[in-house]
């Protein structure tokens, strides 16, 4: 079986995270606390690294979530953990493949066909998955600092457009909307159960454990800059109005009169963070449904997750729509990307401990 190292881990996790902030977060998060929502990035960041503490103290790193579940309580426990695990992945999934098409062919194709992007999309992100997840963790591990050079570069080139008077009010929507409505914002970090999932190289728990500290504060870090960014740029009475924040900044930036469109590099980095995304859900998905049917290989499973996770996709509602449903997607998240490791992590400690007291007792 494969396995990961840990470079190639916390490469994974910052890419699956920032993917979302890419797409879909800043807007939510700028529309529930105004433009206070950096504020409400390091908030939820320090929250995220709360629950992360708590998890490293239940769960035992390692074995994977699965062969744990299914080494504690039996094969029908573990079936229900991954029954469970596999829906979780592919409502997250599913968001971001309704966003990405949509916005591509708003930005870039306008005149393809959607069906036709959806086609392309899929048929990368089912080759990415087929050559694995060594594969992929290493061609994430390259490919982010090009992507953190053209998101340092971008915010470097915004200094002229901030003014400090644009964040105002300095609470955005009130000290509620931070501290309550922001909660469902943990969501962005939802990704982290995957350090769970895929089997890794090192059997170090500090080490993975590490990894997973490190990919929450990059995140949370990336997230604060692109906010406050944002924040500083657009007033608040403007600032709600852009679909995808992160694009809207690029659009902003001129270089002279012979380069009028960075743009350009925030669609190269999008799109090749997004396929990397795709490969490494869809691999991950297969890997869960076939451990948890008790199945011997998980590459025949790929294409028709593929196809059936895009039946979901064509099915849903538009971008503008799903943001309606957003607070019951977001509890959704957060539950099971916390609850089935810490399940998971406890009911494997609870054996551990019943097999050293019947020793004892023997």
């Amino acid at each position: 079986m494969e396995k990961l190292s840990d470079k190639d881990l916390t490469s994974i996790l910052i890419n699956l995270m920032y993917v979302k902030l890419l797409l879909a977060y800043p807007r939510i998060m700028i529309m529930i606390a105004g433009n206070a929502s950096w504020i409400l990035s390091i908030y939820v960041t320090l929250i995220m690294l709360l629950i992360f503490f708590v998890l490293t103290k239940a769960y035992n790193f390692s074995r994977p979530i699965l062969e744990t579940a299914g080494k504690s309580f039996g094969k029908a426990f573990k079936l229900i953990i991954g029954v469970i695990t596999v829906l979780m992945l592919m409502l997250s999934l599913t968001s971001i493949a309704r966003i990405y098409p949509e916005t591509v062919k708003i930005i870039l194709l306008q005149r393809t066909p959607f069906e036709l992007i959806i086609f392309l999309f899929v048929l990368t992100a089912v080759i990415g998955a087929y050559i694995g997840i060594e594969a992929i963790g290493r061609i994430t591990s390259l490919f982010l600092p090009i992507a953190g050079a053209v998101m340092i570069f971008c915010l470097i080139l915004l200094f002229p457009y901030m003014k400090i008077s644009n964040l105002t009010p300095i609470l955005g929507k009130g000290v509620k909307s931070i501290l309550v409505d922001g909660l469902t914002s943990i969501s962005s970090f939802s990704d982290i159960i995957v350090i769970f999932i895929l089997n890794l190289e090192s059997k170090n728990q500090k080490k993975i454990i590490k990894c997973g500290y490190k990919s929450i504060i990059v995140i949370g870090i990336i997230m604060t800059l692109i906010l406050l960014s944002y924040s500083l740029i657009f007033p608040a009475n403007i600032s709600e109005n852009f679909l995808l924040p992160v694009y809207q900044l690029t659009r902003i930036i001129q270089i002279g009169d012979f380069f009028g469109r960075f743009e350009a590099f925030f669609e190269f980095v999008w799109s090749i963070s997004v396929l990397l995304y795709f490969s490494i859900y869809i691999y991950t998905i297969s890997i869960v449904w076939k451990e948890s049917f008790g199945m011997k290989y998980h590459k025949p499973l790929i294409f028709p997750l593929m196809i059936l996770i895009m039946m979901f996709v064509m099915q849903s509602d538009s971008y503008t729509e799903m943001n309606a449903h957003y607070m019951w997607y977001s509890i959704a998240l957060i539950s099971v990307s916390v609850l089935i490791p810490l399940i998971t992590g406890i009911a494997g400690k609870i054996r551990i401990k019943e097999g050293n007291d019947n020793i004892e007792n023997n």
